[in-house]
């Protein structure tokens, strides 16, 4: 159900994966594609996976961020490991906080007190220090994200505790920080990710106490925080994702029936999916369909959606399967 904005937001468990488009130069040194039709995957590649790949689109759709361990070009199958720190350096990818720049040419990657930005296909460059900024010898947790090509947004807070959070403007450039006059206000303490939108608009992903949450909001770091007039409730532990479409309109994508209050959630992993389309002018939801396979979410051109098989990823008309190949990883 879409329901005027409270103080809380909009809580739900997310199913991280996005649509795009295009067609991406290969790098070099990319795996040889292997690209099959559906029923070329094998059984246990088909079966859902536990947990699923987490799969992310560039803005420009020249390339999918696959479990934040690989690069896979669609257009040709072809894959690369993510370089999510410092050659030799042994990170976990997963865990790091990742945004993609709003022209696809970079990755911004937050790993505690430092970050660092670099092509998706590698390498990053320099590790840059995140100062502490919070009071009071406060261990702080750290998220940021693009705020344009040349810009990133740093924020600080504390866990499970009162302290305010804090956060900066690094400029790329020039190298240098600059003081934010408002901070972004999640639902939850635990952000994990945020995406861009067009005019402003941002999409928080964050967690806390068992529960999941994605927030529609619009940010400026001059004038602050200001939420979107909508929010939607899958009952636990459902699942949804939005992902920006044309301005004034984002696409939801959920097992519920995210029209109800508390919408319900089918109990097997593998049931179709629900794509919604909301206004975030006047909170209209519009169900659009639901055929869809699990975790499926549309190319925002329209025309295809991108999903899970296992440890495959599938692109197509899934009601169309001629028009389905999926990339074994």
């Amino acid at each position: 159900m879409l329901l005027p904005r409270g103080p809380l937001g909009a809580f739900v468990c997310l199913a991280a994966l996005a649509g795009c488009r295009a067609r991406a130069p290969l790098p070099r040194d990319a795996v040889a594609p292997d690209v099959r039709r559906p029923d070329d995957v094998a059984p246990a590649a088909r079966a859902a996976a536990e947990p699923p790949l987490n799969l992310r689109w560039s803005p420009d759709g020249r390339w999918i961020l696959v479990d934040q361990r690989w690069v896979l070009w669609p257009e040709s199958g072809e894959t690369k490991p993510f370089a999510c720190g410092p050659e030799g350096a042994e990170i976990d990818c997963r865990v790091p906080v990742v945004a993609i720049a709003p022209d696809s040419k970079r990755v911004l990657v937050v790993d505690g007190d430092h970050f660092a930005v670099g092509p998706p296909n590698g390498p990053l460059g320099p590790a840059v220090r995140i100062p502490s900024w919070l009071s009071g010898g406060v261990d702080p947790s750290t998220f940021g994200f693009w705020l344009d090509a040349r810009r990133v947004l740093v924020q600080q807070y504390e866990r499970h505790g009162d302290t305010p959070a804090q956060c900066r403007i690094y400029e790329l450039d020039r190298r240098r920080w600059q003081r934010a006059a408002a901070c972004v206000r999640p639902d939850l303490e635990n952000v994990w990710r945020i995406d861009g939108g067009p005019d402003g608009w941002i999409a928080i992903h964050a967690g806390g106490e068992g529960v999941q949450s994605v927030l529609l909001a619009r940010y400026d770091p001059a004038t602050g925080q200001r939420d979107a007039p909508l929010g939607v409730d899958p009952e636990p532990p459902g699942a949804a994702f939005a992902s920006f479409g044309k301005t004034g309109s984002v696409d939801l994508v959920s097992p519920c029936r995210l029209g109800q209050k508390h919408g319900p959630c089918p109990e097997a992993p593998e049931a179709p999916w629900n794509l919604y389309s909301a206004s975030l002018t006047d909170g209209t939801l519009t169900l659009r369909r639901s055929d869809l396979p699990a975790g499926a979410v549309p190319d925002p051109r329209g025309g295809r959606f991108a999903w899970p098989a296992g440890r495959a990823v599938c692109l197509g008309e899934p009601s169309q399967p001629p028009t389905i190949t999926c990339h074994p990883l």
